[in-house]
């Protein structure tokens, strides 16, 4: 079924005679995930973001799809076994690419190094079908000459082993693509404030647009709350909402430094340091995401920074194991995002009530799983699983390119994919002036602001900036310059004053110092 596209005006003004099946709140991956797999049913859907769309969380991962190697034991084989599934399943649908990932073994592990080799080859037998890499052992030198600057003194040897690399918020974005095409609505800046509720029925969930200040109500037969460490209060407002044995979130942060400072060719997992989580280094396009730092948080959830001892605690990780020194002013930026401190421990509460349930834990490589568990609990008698490609890295049909080569390769290279390059492709067809370059840069076409603010609901500058073509992370200035051009061309488009787009480049400045403030 393949339905037309609904402006975010359509949607809205069509609420008022709409009873949706149902309601999903929570635009991140497991919302879109589920979203896409009800509409795919026939199910009537409509979800609700509070912010933008992959605004919390899943936009501030590792940006990879991993069964979690370094932990995997004797113990859990069969959790590990499970996971590995998943990851390859994940991966398959978004076209990952392998992400080679490698472990020094040091001196004081010497001892450990067969069971190492061992337990590669054990993950590797769990991938038995798939075309992933293998794992391999690497010499003392090997493993030297692949990590560049790393301290080399107490190295050994080394285990190459294979993850998937993704871009979350991409991946998140093609989901709700595709729900649309299913029938979805779906709505970013759309919060909800409250349930209309009897003792017997929910009646109606009450949201803000927050694009134009209007209140909506809107009925559903089911609600699922799937927005992670932000259901909790949610759920609360209803009587008995208060759920038994829910799932402990906890702060992750990151760091981001460009790729050139660090010279490794393949992506890294350091030691566990006592009882804290691996630190990873992942090569991703032009960066390295470094991390995470774990700790409790109680503050707000819709404004989660890092901190100055986190970021001091991950520059001492890499200027203890490299051999290069790296401060704070070569960081790009940083990231910090709540995650479920187990999440292999996958919760979908029922209310005692009513026709409302709230999903927890789960991460990307378990997003898909996690979304057939939670559809499954309301709609017991369909199946919901399926292998449908989400993201495609090869084109099968002769494409009539209209986008200049430097967008075709800037746009394939940094995505992996073709899906977004086809569409603006398609759209770019018959209006030569979006082809036209956003100030100097030839990378990207007018058309592509564009289509994120018709297509993919972008509606402020950090919308695209962050989420979109994902500057914030990986230019070294943030982006900050190009912003200022691409804000007047969201001006074109969206009929912004002078005043208007003056604070939408403040607003995504602030949003740079945010992320930033622990540096200073």
């Amino acid at each position: 079924m393949n339905k037309e596209h609904k402006t975010r005006d359509e949607i809205l003004y069509s609420l008022k005679n709409s009873n949706y099946s149902l309601i999903i709140i929570g635009g991140g991956v497991i919302g879109a995930s589920i979203a896409l797999k009800s509409s795919k049913a026939g199910i009537s859907t409509l979800l609700l973001e509070k912010h933008d769309f992959s605004y919390g969380a899943s936009s501030r991962t590792c940006k990879m799809l991993t069964a979690n190697y370094n932990d995997f034991n004797i113990k859990n084989t069969l959790s590990t076994y499970k996971k590995i599934k998943e990851r390859n399943k994940v991966a398959n649908k978004a076209s990952a690419i392998d992400l080679e990932i490698v472990q020094p073994i040091y001196e004081a592990e010497s001892a450990k190094v067969f069971q190492y080799i061992l337990k590669s080859n054990v993950y590797d037998l769990f991938s038995l079908f798939s075309n992933r890499k293998k794992s391999k052992f690497l010499t003392r030198n090997s493993t030297i000459n692949t990590l560049g600057d790393i301290n080399s003194t107490a190295i050994i040897s080394g285990i190459e082993y294979s993850e998937s690399s993704i871009d979350d918020s991409r991946y998140v974005l093609e989901l709700l693509m595709k729900a649309k095409k299913y029938g979805a609505d779906v709505l970013n800046y759309a919060e909800v404030k409250a349930f209309d509720y009897n003792e017997n029925n929910i009646n109606s969930v009450v949201f803000l647009d927050r694009v134009s200040g209007r209140i909506y109500e809107v009925p559903a037969d089911n609600i699922i709350i799937a927005c992670g460490a932000w259901g909790k209060n949610l759920a609360s407002t209803l009587p008995y909402g208060n759920f038994d044995n829910t799932a402990e979130y906890v702060k992750a942060t990151n760091l981001i430094i460009n790729a050139n400072i660090a010279h490794i060719d393949k992506s890294l997992f350091l030691p566990k340091i006592k009882n804290r989580p691996n630190i990873f280094f992942n090569k991703w396009k032009n960066t390295i995401v470094i991390g995470p730092v774990v700790r409790k948080y109680n503050g707000d959830l819709d404004c989660i920074y890092s901190a100055s001892d986190e970021i001091e605690y991950l520059i001492d990780i890499y200027n203890t194991y490299f051999t290069s020194i790296v401060n704070k002013n070569h960081i790009t930026t940083t990231q910090s995002g709540m995650m479920p401190v187990d999440p292999n421990d996958i919760k979908i509460h029922t209310h005692k009530n009513y026709k409302l349930y709230m999903v927890e834990g789960g991460d990307f490589t378990l997003s898909d799983k996690t979304a057939n568990m939670a559809l499954s609990k309301v709609y017991a008698n369909i199946d919901f699983n399926d292998n449908d490609k989400i993201l495609k890295n090869n084109i099968d049909m002769d494409i009539e390119w209209v986008l200049s080569e430097e967008t075709i390769h800037f746009l394939y290279k940094y995505y992996s994919s073709y899906d977004l390059l086809l569409r603006l492709n398609e759209y770019c067809k018959n209006d030569s002036s979006l082809l036209l370059s956003i100030g100097l840069d030839d990378r990207i076409p007018c058309g592509l602001i564009k289509y994120f603010i018709e297509f993919e609901d972008a509606v402020h500058l950090d919308d695209i900036m962050i989420r979109r073509l994902r500057f914030i992370l990986t230019e070294d200035d943030c982006g900050t310059l190009i912003s200022e051009y691409i804000a007047n061309e969201m001006s074109n488009y969206l009929g912004w004053d002078s005043k208007r787009e003056e604070w939408e480049i403040k607003r995504y400045r602030t949003e740079i110092k945010r992320a930033r403030v622990s540096l200073y």
